[in-house]
């Protein structure tokens, strides 16, 4: 794997989007990290974004960043940002390289975005790349890339009536699915506020513990539940044939049961064609 330093940001100041366009090497982009320095942390980042030409493909905040890394359980530091578009447990080396961002394949140049806080005190900040070969070499085949989709929801409804959350994945692959609240917390033995998460598909049912048995078997395959925060995740034990197909939904509903009001931030971890969502 190639371990490179990638070019500068245009600024890096408080207030301000730092911006860096992506190489466009014959290489597959599998993850990034950023370095930060001064009084700079992942708390100070509002924003990430990678974009294809001038449409944001992937986007979450600093501190959801956080959350997910620490729930896979990807080491990081105050210094360091981890960003894996690949997944580093997969099965085999077929799962663990889909995601990768195949720079040679994509319709236009890829770029990085950071929105940087205001209180952000004489921040640095630069980037690292690791990159792995080329993803096949029929261009008219396409590729699929991991996207982080967000998506804001207002949950009114609460006790056993549904809040339907409406998100149509547009035939992507949906991994996980993460569910940020606002509510109160969870505890070792009862639900948070967003007490349950259920997905229909056609109709049928394919997910819907409640947060305390959903964390119970996420523990079991050694992931790490984080505050305030429900995981609707297909592959928990790591295999990828488990991912929620969407190309084959007529029908695709994700209802949200919460004992008081609240609002949801939602991101979705999918494996996507560049151009889709």
């Amino acid at each position: 794997m190639i371990n490179q330093r990638l070019p500068e940001f245009n600024v890096v100041a408080a207030g301000r989007t730092s911006l860096l366009p992506i190489p466009r090497y014959a290489l597959t982009l599998k993850e990034m990290e950023l370095r930060l320095g001064g009084t700079m942390s992942i708390a100070l980042i509002d924003e990430i974004r990678l974009k294809i030409g001038t449409s944001t493909r992937w986007s979450i905040k600093g501190t959801h960043l956080a959350a997910i890394n620490a729930y896979k359980e990807i080491a990081a530091s105050p210094l360091h940002v981890p960003i894996l578009f690949s997944e580093r447990d997969g099965k085999n080396i077929v799962e663990e390289e889909a995601g990768g961002w195949d720079l040679s394949k994509l319709p236009d140049q890829a770029f990085l975005e950071i929105d940087i806080n205001a209180a952000a005190v004489n921040p640095t900040m630069y980037a690292m790349g690791w990159f792995t070969p080329p993803q096949g070499s029929d261009k008219s085949r396409g590729q699929v890339i991991q996207k982080y989709v967000k998506a804001v929801f207002q949950a009114n409804v609460t006790g056993a009536a549904r809040n339907q959350l409406a998100f149509d994945p547009k035939g992507a692959l949906v991994k996980r699915a993460f569910f940020f609240y606002t509510g109160a917390d969870f505890s070792p033995t009862t639900d948070g506020n967003l007490f349950k998460l259920e997905v229909k598909k056609n109709g049928g049912v394919v997910w819907e513990p409640t947060c305390l048995d959903a964390r119970f078997s996420q523990v079991r395959y050694k992931h790490v539940p984080q505050s305030k925060l429900l995981v609707v995740d297909f592959i928990v034990d790591n295999n990828l044939s488990g991912a929620l197909r969407s190309s084959d939904a007529r029908a695709l509903e994700w209802n949200a049961f919460v004992t008081a009001v609240d609002v949801i931030t939602a991101v979705f971890d999918v494996l996507d064609r560049p151009n889709n969502l």
